[in-house]
């Protein structure tokens, strides 16, 4: 039987990882057990793994940009086009966020108000924050096919490290945009707010300061986990 169009894979098999679960239930169990002053102090060995994680994303987008033989997976240079459009659509994000929160300011609770005023004071900040993604076309660096929705949620802690799951990319997203190549700064930005994301879930606003400290600790771990197997990689 022969037809035309696009292949569609229906359906697919995978093998069981046995695995200690997923990385968010992980890290916010780990923070929920800690007195919030000594989090930083007594997580040595989840900023460890937290490294090993980073460089599991490293070996990630380093297989992602290894083959040059396919069109949908060889890596391409990031043309002025290409960064200009990821900075539009930042701003055109960052746009959108902030007109909700100022419609909402008046109604927020009174424990995340200071958090919105804070957002909307560095809308100007973060914009240029966006601008600096240009650096991407003047060093030449290369677009890949990425995760896509990459967080703490996709990966499963094992006996030897992290497993990583469900490629299909943001599902509200349309396939084609899904399947496009983009910066590998997309899945690495991905987990830091994830990181994030699970510092506030644990703690309690009274321990922002502490949750703060643990975030860019963990943070720098990913990011010297993930930069220093990227070196690897042949593509920039």
């Amino acid at each position: 039987m022969s037809g035309k169009g696009e292949v569609t894979k229906l359906g697919g098999l995978q093998g069981f990882v046995a695995n200690r679960g997923d990385g968010w239930s992980w890290i916010v169990g780990h923070l929920r057990q800690l007195p919030p002053e000594q989090i930083v102090e007594l997580s040595a060995p989840v900023f460890q793994e937290i490294g090993g994680l980073g460089a599991v994303t490293g070996a990630l987008h380093g297989a992602l940009a290894s083959d040059v033989e396919s069109v949908d997976f060889a890596p391409e240079p990031a043309g002025l086009a290409d960064v200009t459009a990821w900075i539009s659509r930042i701003a055109a994000d960052l746009n959108r966020t902030c007109h909700a929160v100022r419609a909402r300011l008046a109604d927020l609770p009174g424990e995340i108000e200071g958090d919105a005023r804070a957002l909307l004071a560095g809308e100007a900040a973060l914009r240029a924050r966006a601008d600096g993604l240009a650096a991407l076309g003047a060093e030449h660096c290369m677009k890949i096919r990425v995760h896509g929705d990459y967080h703490l949620g996709q990966t499963l802690r094992t006996a030897t490290g992290f497993v990583l799951l469900d490629f299909e990319g943001e599902p509200d997203r349309p396939l084609a945009e899904r399947r496009r190549k983009q910066s590998g700064l997309v899945d690495v930005a991905g987990m830091l707010r994830s990181l994030d994301y699970a510092a506030h879930a644990a703690l309690s606003p009274a321990s922002a300061p502490a949750g703060e400290r643990w975030v860019q600790r963990a943070a720098a771990a990913f990011l010297d986990g993930y930069l220093g197997e990227l070196g690897r990689c042949p593509a920039r």
